[in-house]
């Protein structure tokens, strides 16, 4: 096929799909409003007045924009354009992060500044370089920065202070007018979560850990039904970031290697393992078992004293998850050492396990959850409508079509009314 034959298919393409006639929602129109909000979204945004990093709250912003618009705007049809305003990029707004409900954040680029006081690869050296002046000014000392840096290094934690330290350094380097209240905005006020944490915490880039002290030898007895004076034996809050993570061996001491009879699972992806998704899946892992151990490539929880090991190995054509647990002795030895196995992967990947006593066994994944904003739509086929895959979509956009329809689905002719328009144009061509 020539090139100039490509072109005139691209073009051919073009055309038929841009008919109104064929496909009638082609085109949509937005309110007007929507467009008058927009306008007045950017003229605030370069107002005088506006912050430099661009954060305002909500309320604000709208008694902004009714002053721009001059129109009856209420905060409900606000949020519904803010909405679109966000898919579409031009601003951005977490209505899903309580801590960030009434927040709008008129400039999307600053919020890579903001992620990269803490997600950085220097981020060790970073906190070498902190002056004394702002070490100061948060009540700490040199020495404790070398007890920080030795702690991100060996356990990829970060304490709390250390995270304040470095917010207020990156944001006096940027000379911010209001850098004093935009730190505190970001990184809280007393024990309320900051801005910055906040993200971190909700696209599961870190997760809080408690540095526990030693047992206590003085503590008061307990005993059943009677209330518990529970002394608060906690040190200063810390964040551990898996993306720092080492091979620290802990976990294979802990684990004492795999064995032949263990019960395991794969879940397999192409091309490889998509980028940060281990570290996510091992912070939300970690948030539903608290007794666990962690390290780059692999962590391990422990569930009702049963140890359940993820591994994740991504290499070139052979990338892979492995969900490891022990089997138990015993009979129906397998059927109790899936349960555990089981109820973790349903939990975090959305897997449904069955068991070799079923005629058919296997596995069903399922990572629709990990893709945002999408819309699916599925025909109401038998297998597609049992319980298990209905299920699996709870929560997820999903397009209404009934099970006896009158048409097809929306993009199910497309091909056919193609190829319709290629045979009219060839009969035409040849007569």
């Amino acid at each position: 096929m020539r090139s100039n034959d490509i072109e005139k298919l691209q073009d051919h393409i073009l055309n038929a799909v841009r008919k109104e006639e064929l496909f009638l929602n082609v085109i949509k129109m937005l309110p007007p409003i929507y467009k008058v909000v927009e306008n007045a979204l950017l003229e605030v945004k370069h107002n005088e007045d506006t912050p430099p990093h661009g954060i305002m709250d909500l309320d604000h912003l709208l008694n902004e924009v009714l002053l721009i618009t001059k129109t009856e705007l209420d905060k409900d049809l606000l949020k519904d354009i803010l909405r679109y305003l966000h898919r579409i990029g031009l601003i951005v707004w977490y209505e899903d992060i309580k801590a960030l409900l009434n927040t709008v954040f008129l400039k999307p680029s600053f919020l890579i500044t903001v992620f990269k006081m803490l997600v950085r690869h220097d981020l060790h050296h970073q906190l070498g370089a902190i002056p004394a002046e702002v070490l100061i000014s948060e009540r700490a000392f040199k020495r404790d920065l070398l007890k920080w840096q030795e702690m991100l290094q060996s356990k990829a934690m970060i304490r709390f202070k250390a995270i304040r330290v470095l917010v207020k350094h990156q944001l006096e380097t940027l000379s911010l007018p209001d850098s004093e209240d935009l730190f505190h905005d970001l990184t809280g006020y007393g024990t309320q979560k900051g801005k910055l944490l906040s993200l971190l915490l909700h696209f599961q880039i870190c997760m809080s850990v408690k540095n526990i002290k030693q047992l206590n030898p003085r503590a008061a007895e307990f005993f059943p039904g009677n209330p518990w004076c529970e002394q608060d034996t906690r040190k200063e809050l810390c964040y551990l970031f898996p993306t720092y993570l080492s091979n620290f061996m802990e976990v294979n001491e802990r684990w004492g290697g795999d064995h032949d009879e263990d019960i395991q699972v794969r879940v397999y992806f192409t091309p490889q393992v998509p980028e940060g998704f281990f570290q996510r899946l091992m912070v939300k892992s970690c948030s539903f078992y608290s007794t666990h151990w962690v390290e780059k490539d692999k962590f391990l929880l422990a569930n009702n004293g049963k140890p359940l090991l993820v591994k994740q190995f991504n290499q070139r054509a052979d990338s892979y998850l492995e969900i490891r647990s022990r089997k138990p002795k015993g009979p129906n030895g397998y059927s109790k050492g899936i349960f555990p196995l089981s109820r973790l992967s349903s939990k975090l990947l959305n897997i449904e396990i069955t068991t070799p006593r079923r005629k058919r066994c296997g596995i069903r994944e399922s990572f629709l959850t990990f893709v945002p904003e999408a819309v699916f739509q599925h025909d109401n086929a038998r297998p597609r409508d049992a319980c298990a895959t209905a299920s699996s979509l709870h929560g997820l956009s999903m397009l209404p079509w009934p099970a006896t329809p009158l048409d097809l689905s929306s993009i199910q002719p497309f091909s056919d009314l193609i190829g319709l328009q290629f045979a009219m144009a060839a009969a035409s061509s040849g007569s």
